[in-house]
């Protein structure tokens, strides 16, 4: 006689994703706004998205003018 024998196994997994880097120090946020002078100055920013990078940089220039006061 042949017995059959059903067993449940359950495997957790977790993933863990990375969160986006960001940088510590002021010489790294001028890199990159140097990287995006240089995108937007060489037309690899589409059209579409300039509206939001206005929104960010009017937002990011009137904090640095109100800090240099």
């Amino acid at each position: 006689m042949e017995v059959v024998k059903t067993q449940r196994v359950v495997e957790q997994v977790q993933v863990g994703v990375p969160a986006a880097d960001r940088p510590r120090a002021s010489a790294a946020y001028a890199a990159i706004l140097l990287e995006l002078s240089l995108r937007l100055d060489t037309g690899r920013i589409y059209e579409r998205d300039l509206a939001s990078l206005t929104s960010a940089l009017t937002t990011l220039i009137d904090a640095f003018n109100r800090r240099c006061r």
